[in-house]
C-alpha cells in the first residue's frame, strides 16, 4: 500500500537492482576526476574527496546484491562499473537479485519509486553528518577539560 501511495505522490520511477546507485556513483566519480564537460573549479583539491567517498558508498548496494546471490563480487562489480562507464545511456544496467547476473533493468522490468531512492540517500547523508558531529564532540574532550569549538 505504501508503494502505491509513493508512486501516486511522486509518479517517477528509477531502475532497480542497484542500477541507479551505480549510475550516480559513476557521475560523481566523473565529476570529481574532472571528466565533466564544464570547467568547474569546485572539484579541484580536497573539495573532491567527499564526493569520491559518496561515490564509493553508493557502490555498496550493487555489491550487497551480488554477495546475497552468491556471485563473484569483484568480477560482477567491475563488469557493472565498466558497463556504466562505456556510455551514459547504459544507466539501466543492474544486478538480478536472484542470480547475481547483470541485466538491463528496463528490459527486466524492475523499477523503484524515485521518492524512496531520494529519501534513502538523504537519510544516509544525514546519518553520516550526525556520526561525524558525535565523533567531533568526543574528540573535543581533552585532559578532563571540555573544549567547545565552533
Amino acid at each position: 500500500m505504501s508503494v502505491t501511495r509513493n508512486v501516486m505522490l511522486e509518479p517517477r520511477l528509477t531502475p532497480g537492482g542497484g542500477a541507479i546507485e551505480m549510475a550516480l556513483s559513476r557521475a560523481l566519480d566523473a565529476m570529481s576526476n574532472g571528466e565533466n564537460q564544464t570547467n568547474d573549479e569546485f572539484f579541484k583539491g580536497v573539495e573532491k574527496y567527499p564526493y569520491k567517498a559518496v561515490s564509493r558508498a553508493l557502490e555498496i548496494i550493487p555489491r550487497t546484491l551480488i554477495q546475497n546471490c552468491g556471485g563473484n563480487v569483484v568480477k560482477q562489480l567491475t563488469t557493472l562499473r565498466a558497463k556504466h562507464h562505456q556510455q551514459s545511456d547504459q544507466f539501466t544496467w543492474g544486478i538480478d537479485g536472484e542470480t547475481g547476473q547483470l541485466v538491463d533493468m528496463h528490459k527486466f522490468g524492475i523499477w523503484e519509486p524515485i521518492a524512496v531512492k531520494m529519501q534513502t540517500i538523504k537519510t544516509a547523508i544525514e546519518v553520516k553528518e550526525i556520526l561525524l558531529k558525535k565523533i567531533k564532540i568526543s574528540n573535543l574532550y581533552l585532559d578532563g577539560n571540555f573544549i567547545i569549538t565552533y
